[in-house]
């Protein structure tokens, strides 16, 4: 069977239309960039070599090809013409900052310093294959041998600062699976009838492990969208594209007082003030110490009355003032933490809060799986 009818059988017509394909790819001349990347081993280690990208986004763009052992593989190339502009577009961006922080809303709680800095390391990262080689074999590593969670192998010495070379994973694309559901289909129907797999089980599988990784991990996957995963048979998920990874959160079990909060909202029995608490353990970890302290040190001394109950029963107070406006059933299927932080108990920002999103990367992967799953 010849390299295009293999790759195609197993791609739908969603599958070639997903937003990742939606970008145009750059003319390139594949021969002379694996030339000039890897020498003449490339003409002895790739075969059947697609000159034309399947797929393309903003920073690169792919191709199919199959490694000299027969395995499918895939040819992630960085777009040359991408670091310049991108290095322009951060200075105009930055010089522009000043601006944007005059100009914010009173009630905006971000500090947008550190989020730009954050912005600007998770953009020039997404150029950096070295690093995603190291991160993508960190991951291979990780669940080597996994029931449930499949990562792609990665050919080092095929990798370079401009490309990396991977190896293919077939299955439905989960942006396919989204497609469908939103078109009426019974998708868990699709997903048994075309790979044999449990599509409850494998969503199960992704939720448990990007949550056992923020607690466990030294590193997490922070880009995972509906693109970046794969439904395969044996009730598989394959995880691919690790040009975003984020640090785990300083404070774990505050993170996980956050998922609690979520499951308690999802529920639709929690108590606001306690929310409000674990909002400002992980957002504003500072002011939540301090308050802590004051009111140990309160008991200690012997002072009637709890700082930090009292500032419970504040915000308490203030999410019943506001549940009435708030669309809370929207905002509880979203997912957004701080969107419902923000929404109901600090609508607002009546307690004149700021908030550093330095592990912005760690959140968007959070709230990006509780959206869309």
């Amino acid at each position: 069977m010849s390299l295009k009818s293999r790759f195609f059988t197993h791609l739908s017509q969603s599958e070639k239309n997903v937003v990742f394909n939606s970008v145009k790819p750059d003319r390139l001349d594949l021969h002379a960039i694996l030339r000039r990347e890897l020498g003449t081993d490339y003409e002895t280690n790739f075969s059947e070599l697609q000159t034309q990208p399947f797929a393309s986004g903003s920073f690169g763009q792919v191709y199919y090809s199959v490694h000299a052992s027969g395995v499918p593989i895939i040819i992630k190339v960085l777009k040359p013409s991408l670091i310049g502009s991108i290095k322009f577009d951060l200075k105009l961006l930055s010089s522009m900052m000043g601006l944007f922080k005059l100009l914010r809303p009173k009630d905006d709680i971000v500090d947008l310093g550190p989020l730009f800095k954050d912005f600007r390391r998770v953009t020039m990262a997404e150029t950096d294959y070295i690093s995603e080689v190291k991160a993508a074999e960190y991951f291979y590593q990780r669940f080597k041998g996994h029931p449930h969670i499949v990562i792609p192998f990665t050919y080092r010495g095929l990798s370079t600062k401009n490309i990396i070379t991977q190896e293919y994973l077939g299955g439905i694309e989960l942006t396919e699976i989204l497609e469908r559901k939103k078109n009426g289909e019974d998708v868990e129907e699709y997903v048994r009838g075309q790979i044999g797999s449990d599509l409850k089980v494998q969503i199960r599988s992704i939720g448990h492990e990007m949550l056992f990784s923020i607690l466990t991990a030294d590193i997490i996957q922070g880009d995972l969208h509906p693109g970046n995963l794969k439904l395969l048979p044996g009730i598989r998920v394959g995880i691919f594209d690790f040009g975003i990874t984020a640090p785990p959160p300083e404070d774990r079990a505050a993170f996980m007082e956050m998922v609690r909060d979520y499951v308690q909202i999802q529920a639709g029995d929690f108590d606001p003030g306690k929310i409000f608490m674990s909002g400002l353990r992980f957002y504003v970890s500072d002011l939540y110490k301090a308050i802590n302290t004051l009111s140990i040190s309160s008991r200690d001394q012997g002072v009637d009355g709890d700082i930090k109950y009292e500032i419970q029963k504040l915000a308490t107070k203030s999410f019943d003032l506001t549940k009435k406006q708030a669309d809370l059933n929207a905002l509880m299927q979203k997912g957004r933490l701080l969107d419902f932080f923000m929404k109901t108990v600090n609508e607002g920002n009546r307690f004149g809060l700021r908030v550093k999103l330095d592990g912005s990367v760690m959140i968007r992967a959070s709230d990006t799986f509780m959206a869309d799953y």
